[in-house]
């Protein structure tokens, strides 16, 4: 009987111990930073897979007029630790979202997405309707996994001249594959952006860039999780009933036709063109940038 007794509490510790430990890795937080105390709350998501986004901390800075910002600088770090190229997946970057909306008591929340932010603020949106109370897409990235393939007859590919070693510079430095000596010449940034975005690109836009931490591996990681698990949005947009409001910058040729896309297929959805800017507005063109995005985020009206 005392052998059988001390089986069962075994039985129960050991439980115990897994169910914590489980629970404390489902519950693990991405890094993040909150700016704020207003009673709106509004999360913001980078697109720059494998390097910090900290080109988004100015925009979540300037939005606690009525609100609490909170901005995820990469979803490569937790508050605890760095995470394994194992633990890196897009589904584990939904979870990190709705993981941190649980952590600060949001009910509903605003989900700001620039780029590759904005397709992954659409999958959240697809899975967690219910809290989610505004959708704002700068720039955003693809809806259709299969468009982010590199093959020859990739639509990603036909955005670039074969002949023009600017964009596989850019596509190495995203890699984290660049020297110190090429990456700390002032190659032309310049001849990149107007390959990519047909605009002139401010110093800033490139400082930002070129100081933001690389994690090299990591977008190759996300990147093979793409072709295991492909993902394609667009029979999943009429999930979204909520309101959305789409920024395009004038010359961003490469989110365009997403753009152009999601307008039609989301029932609420509003575009916003930012004139003379590319795929960072809020570096281009930032008057005119923050005035559209405080009237959408401060009053909540739409812009026709």
């Amino acid at each position: 009987m005392k052998n059988r007794k001390i089986y069962i509490v075994c039985l129960l510790l050991t439980w115990m111990y897994v169910s914590c430990s489980l629970e404390g890795k489902h519950n693990e937080l991405v890094e993040f930073e909150k700016y704020g105390t207003g009673t709106q709350a509004i999360i913001l998501v980078g697109g720059l897979i494998g390097k910090n986004n900290d080109y988004l901390k100015e925009v979540a800075q300037k939005l606690t007029k009525f609100n609490t910002s909170v901005y995820v600088p990469n979803f490569y770090s937790t508050t605890k630790k760095k995470r394994t190229f194992a633990e890196v997946s897009i589904n584990q970057f939904i979870n990190d979202i709705e993981n941190l909306r649980k952590h600060q008591k949001i009910e509903k929340l605003i989900l700001i997405g620039h780029s590759f932010g904005g397709t992954l603020s659409l999958i959240y949106s697809s899975k967690h309707p219910k809290h989610v109370s505004s959708l704002l897409l700068l720039n955003p990235g693809f809806i259709d996994s299969k468009k982010y393939n590199r093959g020859e007859n990739s639509a990603f590919n036909k955005l670039i001249e074969p002949k023009d070693s600017s964009f596989l510079f850019f596509e190495s430095f995203m890699k984290g594959e660049i020297s110190d000596i090429v990456f700390h010449n002032k190659i032309d940034s310049i001849q990149i952006n107007n390959l990519i975005y047909k605009n002139s690109v401010s110093d800033s836009i490139w400082n930002e860039v070129k100081l933001s931490k690389v994690s090299a591996g990591y977008e190759e990681r996300v990147y093979f999780d793409m072709i295991r698990n492909p993902f394609d949005l667009t029979k999943k947009l009429n999930s979204i009933h909520t309101n959305v409001i789409i920024f395009s910058g004038e010359y961003d040729n490469y989110s365009k036709n997403n753009s152009m896309q999601l307008a039609k297929k989301l029932e609420n959805a509003n575009s916003v063109i930012i004139s003379n800017s590319g795929h960072f507005p809020w570096f281009e063109n930032p008057d005119e940038f923050y005035s559209k995005l405080y009237k959408v985020v401060h009053t909540g009206s739409s812009i026709n």
